[in-house]
C-alpha cells in the first residue's frame, strides 16, 4: 500500500505515485549564442500562449536578445548588441500596452530596455544618464522593485560587477533606475569593496529593501541586507561568506514560522539566516566542493513546511572534473535528508514541482559531463528526482551541449500539461512533461529566481 499523504494533501493514485514521467519534445530551434541566459516566459503576442525570452551571444564578438513563439519555436524578434548577453532578462510592462517589456544586460558594459512587442530599444542606461558614474563592468541582471518614482511604471534595481579583466577588482554596484526612462534614481556600492555577480532578492518595495551578495570565485564577500532611501542605500546587516564569495543568488522563504534568507556561498556552504536580523540559524558545508547555482525551496521530507535543495561540484575553480551532487536539506535543522550524484558540474538552479500530488516536491536539475561553457560536444543531463526519501529518478533527459542556464517549467498553452523549456549551447527546446492519469501538478519554483523572478518563495501555485 502507498504511504498516506500529508494532512490536507490529496494522495496520488497508486498508478501515478513514483511512476516515470514522460518528456515529449514539441519543438527544437537553433539560436546562435544561447545557453547561459536562463529562460523567461510571457505572452508577447496576445494569443494566450506563453512565449520565450532569453539572451545570447559570443564573447568579444556580438550578442542578442531573442523572443521566440511558445507555440511554434519561431523567432518573433531578435535585437543585436555588441557583446554577449549572459544575464537573464527581467520582464515588466512599462509602456502600458499590456505586453511585458524586456530589460537585459551583459558584457557590453550597458543595460537596455526593449519593447516587448518589437524588440526596439526603449532606452539604454548610458544614453539616459550620460554624466552618471557607471564604471565599465558587466551587468548581471535586474530586479523589478515596483514604482519608486511615482510615474506609474515599475522600476528596476540593476546588479553590476565583474568583467573580462579582473585585475582591477572594482566594487559591485546596485543602480535603481526608472523602468520607463532608464533615468538613475539611486545607487549603492557594496561596503566591503568586493565585486558582485548575483541578483538581489526582494524583501519589500516600500521601503525598498533587498538582500544581495558580494565576492566571487576566488575572493570572499558578504550577504547584505540594504534599505534604499534618499538616493542611496543603507546596510541593515551583513554576514561574511567565509573563504570565498557569493555567485549564487539568495532567496527568501518562510521556515518554521520565521521569514528566512537562504544562500549558497561559493565554497559550498548552504546557510539559513533570519531575514530580519541576519542571525545564522544553521549552515552546512561540503569540503572540496564549490557552488554557483542558487538553492531552491520545497517539501522534501523534513520536519517543517519548507526544506532546501542545492547543487555543488567537486573541485576548485576553474577545474571541475570529478562529480556534481544534489543535496536536500531539512529547512528547520540543516540536516542532510538525501543526496544524489549528478554528472560532473552544474550551474543551473534546481526547479521544484509536485507532479503527483503527494505533498512532496520533485526536483529538476541540469548537469554537464564537462565544465565547458561553449563546447557543443558537451553532454548535459536533465534529471527529475522524486520527492520521497531515496530520491528515485522519475525522468532522465540527455541534451546536446552545455546546460549552464536554468530552464523554465510552466503550462505554456493552458492545456493542463506542464511544459519544460530548456536551453543548451545554441539550442532552445520545448517538451511536454506528462504523467498519464496523474493529478494537476503544483509548481513551487518554476525557473531562475522563482515564480516572480525576485527570489521570493510564495509556496506552491497552479501553473500558468
Amino acid at each position: 500500500m502507498p504511504a498516506p499523504a500529508p494532512v490536507g494533501v490529496v494522495a496520488p493514485s497508486p498508478s501515478t505515485a513514483g511512476q516515470p514521467l514522460k518528456a515529449r519534445r514539441l519543438w527544437q530551434v537553433s539560436l546562435e549564442g544561447v545557453g547561459t541566459s536562463s529562460v523567461r516566459t510571457a505572452d508577447l503576442t496576445g494569443d494566450g500562449v506563453l512565449d520565450v525570452v532569453l539572451g545570447g551571444g559570443l564573447q568579444r564578438q556580438r550578442g542578442w536578445v531573442y523572443a521566440v513563439d511558445g507555440a511554434t519555436g519561431t523567432t518573433l524578434w531578435k535585437t543585436r548588441f555588441k557583446e554577449e548577453l549572459y544575464a537573464t532578462p527581467a520582464l515588466v510592462d512599462v509602456t502600458g500596452d499590456g505586453v511585458v517589456d524586456v530589460f537585459v544586460g551583459g558584457r557590453d558594459f550597458d543595460f537596455a530596455g526593449l519593447d516587448g512587442k518589437t524588440g526596439a530599444f526603449l532606452w539604454t542606461l548610458r544614453q539616459a544618464n550620460p554624466k552618471a558614474d557607471v564604471p565599465p563592468r558587466d551587468f548581471n541582471g535586474a530586479l523589478v522593485v515596483g514604482d519608486q518614482d511615482g510615474d506609474g511604471a515599475d522600476d528596476l534595481l540593476l546588479s553590476q560587477g565583474g568583467s573580462y579583466d579582473d585585475s582591477r577588482r572594482l566594487p559591485g554596484r546596485l543602480f535603481m533606475v526608472s523602468g520607463r526612462s532608464g533615468g538613475l534614481l539611486a545607487d549603492a556600492t557594496f561596503p566591503d569593496g568586493r565585486e558582485t555577480y548575483s541578483l538581489p532578492a526582494l524583501v519589500s518595495t516600500r521601503p525598498l529593501a533587498v538582500i544581495a551578495g558580494s565576492g566571487g570565485e576566488s575572493v570572499s564577500g558578504h550577504l547584505w541586507r540594504f534599505r534604499f532611501g534618499s538616493g542611496s542605500a543603507v546596510p541593515e546587516w551583513s554576514v561574511p561568506s567565509g573563504r570565498l564569495g557569493v555567485i549564487a543568488s539568495p532567496l527568501i522563504t518562510r521556515i518554521d514560522g520565521e521569514d528566512a534568507a537562504l544562500i549558497t556561498f561559493y565554497d559550498a556552504v548552504v546557510a539559513r539566516l533570519a531575514l530580519a536580523t541576519g542571525k545564522l540559524r544553521w549552515s552546512t558545508a561540503r569540503r572540496g566542493f564549490e557552488a554557483r547555482a542558487s538553492p531552491a525551496p520545497g517539501r522534501f521530507g523534513g520536519r517543517g513546511d519548507t526544506d532546501v535543495v542545492a547543487t555543488m561540484s567537486q573541485g576548485t575553480y576553474p577545474i571541475y572534473q570529478w562529480k556534481n551532487v544534489v543535496v536536500w536539506l531539512d529547512g528547520v535543522t540543516g540536516e542532510v535528508l538525501d543526496e544524489a550524484r549528478s554528472s560532473i558540474f552544474s550551474a543551473s538552479s534546481p526547479l521544484v514541482v509536485d507532479f503527483d500530488g503527494d505533498g512532496l516536491d520533485e526536483t529538476i536539475t541540469v548537469s554537464m559531463d564537462d565544465f565547458s561553457v561553449r563546447e557543443a560536444e558537451v553532454t548535459s543531463t536533465l534529471t527529475v528526482y522524486d520527492g520521497a526519501r531515496g530520491k528515485k529518478v522519475r525522468l532522465k533527459l540527455t541534451l546536446r551541449g552545455s546546460g549552464m542556464a536554468t530552464p523554465a517549467v510552466d503550462d505554456l498553452d493552458g492545456d493542463g500539461t506542464l511544459d519544460l523549456v530548456v536551453t543548451t549551447t545554441g539550442r532552445l527546446e520545448r517538451y511536454a512533461l506528462e504523467l498519464p492519469g496523474g493529478p494537476p501538478p503544483s509548481v513551487r519554483w518554476n525557473g531562475f529566481r522563482g515564480p516572480a523572478f525576485n527570489g521570493v518563495d510564495t509556496g506552491s501555485r497552479a501553473p500558468h
